[in-house]
This record gives C-alpha cells, sequence and structure tokens, in this order.
C-alpha cells in the first residue's frame, strides 16, 4: 500500500579542491496505492499518489581544477611547453542536479482506461564556466561556477484497450 524509499551515498574525488572533493548524495520516493486502502468506486480500478526528491552531484574532469601545462611550438627542433590562458578558481564545487517529481496514476473499467500524470522541475547548478577577461591580465579567461538551469513540466499518459478478446487484444498508448 505504501512504498518508501531513501538512499544516500557520498562519494569523494580527487578532481576537485579540498572542501568541495566530497559531496552527499540524498534521494527520498513515497508512493501510495489508495485504491488498497480505501474503498473505491467499482469503476476505479487502480489509483496511485508519488512523488520523489533527489540531490544528484557529479565530479569533473581531470585536470579541470588545476593549470596543466601544454604542449607550445616547436622552436628549432627544441619543444616548448605553456600554461593555459585560464584562471582556475580553487573554489569550484561538483555540479549539482536537484530533482523533484510528483504524480498520479488511475486505471477504470477493469484496467481498459488508464491516466498518468507527473509533474516535474530540475535544478541543474554549480556548471564550471570559462569567463572571458581581459587579456591585459596575461590571461584569456577565469574558471568558475557560473550556470544554473531550471527545467520543469509536465508529462500526460493516456492508455486504453478497446479491444480485448480471448485471440486479440489492441492497446493504444498516447504520450503527451
Amino acid at each position: 500500500m505504501v512504498y518508501l524509499n531513501i538512499t544516500g551515498r557520498k562519494d569523494w574525488t580527487s578532481t576537485l579542491q579540498k572542501p568541495y572533493n566530497s559531496f552527499f548524495y540524498p534521494s527520498v520516493s513515497l508512493s501510495v496505492i489508495g485504491s488498497e486502502i480505501v474503498k473505491l468506486p467499482s469503476a476505479i480500478s487502480f489509483f496511485k499518489l508519488r512523488g520523489s526528491y533527489s540531490d544528484i552531484s557529479s565530479d569533473v574532469n581531470p585536470y579541470y581544477t588545476i593549470p596543466v601545462y601544454q604542449s607550445g611550438t616547436s622552436w628549432a627542433g627544441t619543444a616548448s611547453v605553456n600554461l593555459p590562458g585560464t584562471i582556475i578558481s580553487p573554489s569550484i564545487h561538483p555540479r549539482t542536479t536537484v530533482s523533484q517529481e510528483y504524480g498520479a496514476e488511475i486505471r477504470l473499467l477493469k484496467n481498459r482506461i488508464g491516466i498518468d500524470f507527473s509533474w516535474f522541475k530540475y535544478l541543474e547548478k554549480n556548471f564550471p564556466k570559462d569567463i572571458p577577461i581581459s587579456q591585459a591580465s596575461g590571461y584569456n579567461s577565469i574558471r568558475v561556477n557560473a550556470d544554473e538551469i531550471n527545467r520543469k513540466g509536465i508529462e500526460l499518459v493516456v492508455t486504453g484497450s478497446p479491444i480485448r478478446t480471448k485471440n486479440l487484444r489492441w492497446d493504444i498508448t498516447a504520450n503527451y
């Protein structure tokens, strides 16, 4: 009737500088099958409510947070190296996605008609980004956590079984 899932994970990485090199990401989800708890009219075969939340972090590429020499131009057969033209902030955080999703599902007439509705919201933050700076500084850019993306929306799935016989079953699904 009621399902609860709780998780937690802690990761450490060598590609981020301390104290940003470890991150904890939790998640929780809950679903309640209302048709198992309450007596509903016979036309309702199944009814469920659900929700979830998670906060997930991810690592950056190796050598992304420390300056590393790069191959330069050879002169008269002599190799050269140079530092990249980017100042790297020591406080780059892991990229993080915070997600929420809530929904309901109902099936009617002995599961011949179904409606599944979801609402979701995602916040993606701490994107490392190279911001241009004056070349008079001796550099081209500075790398910092700068971007944030918000996404939200709905999803609606409608299903139907117009024909169900011993030898033939026709199911239809529409997703928006």
